[in-house]
This record gives structure tokens, sequence and C-alpha cells, in this order.
């Protein structure tokens, strides 16, 4: 599944990769920064993947610490833009 990433005051918000982040991330957050890429949930380890997914499905949204995505070196890659001309 891949996701989009966006950067709050204490971590990663994750979401759908067809959607922004909600506003109950925001709410549960602060304030989100402009989309900064995508990441690949199979990058992550299956345990820490699996709870992504779970909570993407139940609340349309993930959260990582910052701690979190130290420890599992996050990568977040550059969301494609669409195809212009």
């Amino acid at each position: 599944m891949k996701l989009n990433a966006f950067a709050c005051a204490d971590g990663y918000v994750l979401s759908n990769e067809c959607m922004l982040a909600p506003k109950a991330a925001e709410d549960a957050h602060g304030a989100m920064s402009g989309l900064l890429g995508i990441v690949d949930c199979t990058e992550l380890p299956p345990p820490l993947c699996e709870a992504v997914v779970e909570s993407v499905y139940s609340d349309h949204y993930a959260f990582l610490s910052i701690a979190q995505a130290l420890d599992v070196n996050l990568k977040i890659h550059p969301a494609s833009l669409p195809r212009t001309g």
C-alpha cells in the first residue's frame, strides 16, 4: 500500500495515496505540512506495516512518531506529478 506522507509537530501522518490528511489527523496532531511524498508500506517492518494499514482503514490515517520514523529509517519517496501537455 502506498501512502501520502505529511509532517506534523510530533511526527508523520500517513493517508491513503488518493487522500489528503483528514481533519481528524490535524485535530489530533496539529497543523500538517504540504505533501512530503509517498511511503511504500511494504518497506516498513511487517508488524508496523500491518498496524499502519489497519489504522488507515479504520481512521483514514496513521501516525508515526519521530522516534518510530527514525527507528525504521522511514523512506519518503518523491510524489509523482501528473503529466501535462
